[in-house]
């Protein structure tokens, strides 16, 4: 049985700061996923009906690595910086796989 944790955030920026936002994340939080090897997937995606919201999913290979990934001092940098561009707090929610393809 998998131990992996999805995380699915769904956001919505103050008008026309979605890609500042992207800025951000590309800078702070990117280099940190492609070097851990325990964060097996991370997507971020545009709506493609709305120009302001986007959606981010991720998949860990255990909690603790869920976990351990959200103490990084640039986690918590991002967050800081991303504050100010959100229209509303993201939502957020966490899914154990029954089934996947591709990982």
């Amino acid at each position: 049985m998998s131990e992996q944790v999805f995380i699915f955030i769904q956001g919505k920026t103050k008008p026309g700061m979605r890609p500042k936002l992207f800025d951000i994340f590309n800078q702070l939080l990117v280099p940190k996923a492609k070097s851990n090897s325990k964060q097996v997937l991370v997507s971020w995606c545009e709506d493609m009906q709305d120009q302001d919201r986007f959606h981010l999913v991720e998949c860990y290979e255990s909690m603790a690595a869920f976990q351990s990934n959200s103490t990084l001092p640039e986690f918590g940098q991002y967050m800081q910086q991303a504050q100010s561009l959100l229209a509303e707090q993201p939502s957020f929610s966490m899914g154990k796989p029954k089934w996947t393809k591709g990982l």
